[in-house]
């Protein structure tokens, strides 16, 4: 298991079914967080993304025996920089008070989670290695008639054209 941090929070990290990324904006909060780097309307689709990628970042990590959290949830309010959900609403910003993650720590938790508790990397790398297969097939010289049948090509995995 991955762990995190973001501000005053550890959060660990694990991998998530893959069914869960079917019903999920994923890519569109990629892109609104990356497009938000240049306005500054980054945190919305960053805690939206992050909290989908680490669920106890909301839902926050219970103690065994049910007597409360091991591990806090990080409310929006104070993944954005304020004190509490009134102070947000009333704009009420409070450098004292601020507990927001910082953003080499935004990133890295994306980094982990998309990369190395789900297995992305290691899933682009080896569409990266079927992208040079199909190059090398798409190389190869053209098959030549022999007695009107295309030629086979046999590989130690596949039978030869008499089936052994």
């Amino acid at each position: 298991m991955h762990r995190v941090k973001l501000g005053d929070h550890v959060f660990p990290v694990v991998a998530q079914r893959h069914t869960r990324f079917r019903k999920a904006t994923l890519g569109e909060d990629l892109q609104a967080v990356f497009a938000g780097l240049q306005d500054g309307t980054y945190a919305e689709p960053a805690y939206r993304l992050l909290s989908f990628l680490i669920p106890a970042i909301t839902l926050g990590v219970s103690h065994p025996d049910g007597t409360g959290y091991q591990v806090e949830p990080m409310p929006f309010w104070e993944f954005v920089g304020y004190a509490s959900q009134e102070a947000m609403e009333a704009g009420e910003e409070d450098e004292a008070k601020n507990r927001a993650p910082l953003t080499d720590e935004i990133v890295n938790a994306l980094e982990v989670a998309l990369f190395q508790a789900s297995g992305a990397q290691r899933l682009g790398a080896l569409l990266e290695t079927v992208r040079d297969v199909q190059k090398l097939g798409d190389a190869a010289p053209p098959t030549q008639a022999t007695n009107g049948q295309p030629s086979t090509l046999t590989t130690p995995v596949s039978p030869g054209s008499t089936g052994e």
